[in-house]
Parts: C-alpha cells; structure tokens; sequence
C-alpha cells in the first residue's frame, strides 16, 4: 500500500462528485466511467476530501464524530483505493 504523506490534501478528482440519490436512499460516487453507491463510511470520507483538509486533518475531524474509531490506517487504506481508482488526487 502506498502511503501519502499526512500533510497531503486530497481533493476529488475532475469529474468526480458525491451526491444523494434519492432511489438508492445512499450517497453515490459519480466518475467519468460510472457510479458507485457508498458506505456511510466512504461518503463521509470523500465528502472530506474537499481540498482543503490534509489528510491528517481529516482522519482527526472523521474520528471526532465517530463512537467507533476506525484508526488512521484503516482511513489510509480508503484513501489509497480511492487515489488508484482516480476519484481523488493529491497534492
């Protein structure tokens, strides 16, 4: 797994944007070749992904709103899908 730096900022890449879908009652990816419906967890995560918070600024805020912590690393592990998937860039 590759592993970004914590001062990374990731934001969504061009074409790509989270959105309510009322049919699937869920947040969805939309990308240039598709959509993918998401998690809570996933939705919560990319909506973060703004270009404006590091990363270790959002693992920070993620966890403060969570009773259940899902760790850096896990959040590391999203992050670098994402980023091979082409949803979000760093910078």
């Amino acid at each position: 797994m590759y592993t970004p730096s914590l001062h990374a900022i990731p934001e969504l890449s061009e074409g790509v944007r989270v959105c309510w879908d009322h049919e699937e009652y869920a947040h969805i990816l939309l990308y240039p070749d598709g959509m993918v419906v998401l998690n809570p967890n996933a939705s919560k995560l990319l909506q973060l992904c703004n270009g404006q918070l590091s990363i270790n600024q959002i693992i920070t805020q993620f966890n403060s709103s969570r009773p259940d912590d899902l760790g850096g690393r896990q959040l590391l592990v999203e992050l670098d899908t994402a980023v091979k998937r082409g949803w979000i860039n760093l910078r």
